[in-house]
């Protein structure tokens, strides 16, 4: 038996809920991307970040 949760934990666990269904329908309609397209986009921009920070 779950314990009860608070009011803001209940609402946190509605926003994941509603984040959740949301990725969901995303991916049944076919709005994706594959995982090294996301991951090559990524990798370029946090290495630009790092190059204007002077860290590269």
């Amino acid at each position: 038996m779950r314990e009860p949760v608070d009011e803001d934990t209940a609402r946190r666990l509605t926003a994941l809920d509603q984040a959740l269904a949301a990725g969901l329908a995303d991916h049944a309609a076919g709005r994706v991307k594959p995982v090294e397209v996301v991951a090559e986009r990524l990798k370029r921009k946090y290495l630009r970040m790092a190059a204007e920070r002077g860290e590269a």
